[in-house]
This record gives structure tokens, sequence and C-alpha cells, in this order.
């Protein structure tokens, strides 16, 4: 992909971080992952939905794991008070997206009660 990543659509993006990860992309994919990252100040709500992209197609157990880890760690890390809504409710509704948030670490929330939220998040839709 000969795109600046500014100019990246979202599908773009997604698939240029998975291919990365998986190393099916070569250098040209190498962007995507910093792109995403600086993402998580600019427009947390893109992240979101590029997270759930991902998720969505289905990546290999490597990138969900680098994904929960990365972008989605560092997303609730930042903007915890505005994502734990959406988080409890994507988690009820999608086992896959359980599973990566178990790959979260809960305290990143630093507060004891959105750490609470999370964990309960984690663990099953009924606690939500």
């Amino acid at each position: 992909m000969d795109l600046a990543p500014s100019d990246a659509s979202d599908a773009e993006l997604s698939k240029a971080y998975v291919r990365m990860w998986t190393g099916a992309g070569d250098a040209s994919c190498a962007w995507a992952s910093d792109e995403l990252d600086d993402l998580v100040l600019q427009n947390p709500d893109r992240v979101w939905r590029i997270i759930l992209q991902i998720l969505a197609s289905n990546p290999p157990r490597e990138v969900r794991a680098i994904l929960a880890a990365g972008p989605l760690e560092s997303l609730l890390r930042a903007h915890a008070i505005d994502f734990i809504d959406r988080v409890e409710a994507q988690a009820a509704g999608s086992q896959p997206f359980r599973a990566i948030l178990s790959g979260v670490d809960p305290m990143v929330c630093r507060s004891a009660a959105f750490s609470r939220r999370l964990s309960c998040a984690m663990a099953s839709p009924s606690l939500r």
C-alpha cells in the first residue's frame, strides 16, 4: 500500500495492521501500528471502530493478542471513562471481544471502580 497513513480508510488501516502482525505484509505495512497508536489520542472513536473491524475479520490468535495489549489497552488507558460502557456492551454480546478483553490489564483504567467493571466485562455477559 502506497498510501500516506492519514489517507488510509478504516478498512485499509485494518488490513495493513493485520498484514503487518501476521508477517503477510512487507515494509509497506509497517505504518499501520504507528498510525493506530497515534489515533488513540487523536481520534479514539476511529480506533474503536478499527479494533472492532480487525476483530470481525477473525485474525490469527497472535494478532488478537497484540490488538488487546496494544490499541485496546491504550484506548482504555487514555479514555476509560468514555469507552467503558461500550466495552461492557460489546463484551456482553461478543465472545471474541471478551476473549481479547482478557488480554487487557484490568488496572489499565487506573480506577478501582473501572477496573471492576472491566473485569466483570471480561468474565461473562451475564455480569453486565
